[in-house]
């Protein structure tokens, strides 16, 4: 039976590099997931928290100026 080919130091040090580079983006990645599901959970219990709370007396809408390019054309 054959023997199996032994990797040089070289290919063993190249995959060790890929294999680090890969662990740091999938590090970032997290932490970008984590600091975006933070922001969406805040986000939505301030939401949930406003809709449950009665407006204070004379407080109105606030007037929101629209977009531009976003209003009817004519």
């Amino acid at each position: 039976m054959p023997r199996p080919i032994e990797p040089c130091d070289e290919l063993l040090d190249g995959i060790r590099a890929r294999l680090h580079e890969l662990d740091e983006r999938i590090a970032a990645l997290t932490e970008s997931r984590r600091a975006l599901r933070s922001y969406l959970d805040v986000t939505e219990r301030t939401r949930r928290l406003r809709a449950a709370s009665p407006p204070a007396a004379g407080s109105g809408s606030p007037r929101v100026s629209p977009r531009p390019g976003s209003g009817s054309r004519g």
